[in-house]
């Protein structure tokens, strides 16, 4: 699967493409027919499969780049949850799954970029904990999972760039050594 934005609209392709009949990709459907090409992002391009859907960033006009999900029908193809309510967008991205859930950064008001995980319910889509206390940022990337446990990079104004862990829960996110003590970080 994959998206592709073409001409003034955004429009989201399916390819379901059967080879042996040589079925051509087809919309499934246009989550913003108005968006313009001077506003489009490369948000929409990062997707992930998980539990029988295809989670990605979309902005259907309305809330701005949130998260959404398909099952490659129209009907499915809808907002899990408006994180930032509004316009605004919280741009979910860096998706990785572990354990049944599905584990991604994202921006929130007065919090910055963070970890975040979903079960694929709006309810279920839940701020695991804010790294980077505050309105900065610790962007949390370069996902990976050993032994149940999902190890990444972020940032705080404290560390600079470290590795951490997480099980999931806010107790459970923790930083694992400050390997080039102070802010100064350890990894480029």
């Amino acid at each position: 699967m994959f998206f592709h934005r073409i001409g003034w609209a955004f429009i989201l392709f399916l390819l379901a493409v059967d080879i042996s009949t040589a079925q051509a990709p087809q919309v499934l459907k246009d989550i913003n027919p108005y968006l313009t090409l001077s506003s489009q992002t490369t948000a929409g391009y990062n997707y992930k499969g998980y539990n029988g859907f295809v989670y990605y960033s979309a902005d259907d006009g309305t809330n701005g780049f949130e998260l959404w999900r398909t099952d490659g029908t129209e009907v499915n193809t809808e907002l899990v949850k408006d994180i930032v309510t509004g316009a605004g967008s919280s741009s979910p991205q860096a998706f990785f799954e572990m354990g049944g859930i599905l584990y991604f950064s994202a921006i929130s008001s007065g919090i910055g970029r963070e970890l975040w995980k979903t079960d694929g319910t709006a309810a279920g889509t839940v701020l695991v904990k804010d790294i980077n206390t505050g309105s900065a940022s610790s962007s949390p990337s370069s996902f990976t999972e050993v032994n149940g446990v999902l190890y990444f990079t972020a940032v705080t104004s404290a560390n600079g760039l470290e590795l951490w862990k997480s099980d999931g829960s806010e107790a459970g996110t923790v930083l694992i050594k400050d390997i080039l003590s102070g802010s100064t970080s350890s990894f480029r």
